[in-house]
């Protein structure tokens, strides 16, 4: 199993905001979107934690943008868990596109 997750994004209309890039909130709805797939991936599914009463909610967001992204970029987000220390984790994430890149960190605590 891999370590790091990887999750194919591609900026459409919807995310593009009057200034004609992507619009922040949109990177933080992809950061929740790699999150699930991945824990997916490794059969915690929504359903699964619901049985358990229990689910991962961000408590901290930090993200660094270092480049805007535009319509029809394709990207990759990375994502992993960094830490997990009882009922809180760290996940982190990456976004590139053509070897550059946007990093972001998304702190979430289980409840």
């Amino acid at each position: 199993m891999e370590r790091i997750f990887r999750f194919p994004i591609k900026v459409g209309k919807e995310s593009i905001d009057v200034l004609g890039h992507t619009n922040n909130k949109e990177y933080l709805r992809w950061m929740e979107e790699a999150a699930l797939a991945h824990s997916d991936s490794l059969g915690w599914t929504m359903g699964r934690y619901l049985k358990i009463g229990k689910v991962f909610v961000a408590s901290t967001h930090k993200i660094e943008y270092l480049r805007p992204t535009f319509e029809g970029d394709e990207l990759t987000m990375l994502t992993w868990v960094e830490t997990m220390d009882g009922s809180k984790s760290r996940r982190c994430f990456y976004l590139k596109r053509d070897n550059k890149g946007t990093s972001a960190q998304k702190v979430g605590d289980m409840l």
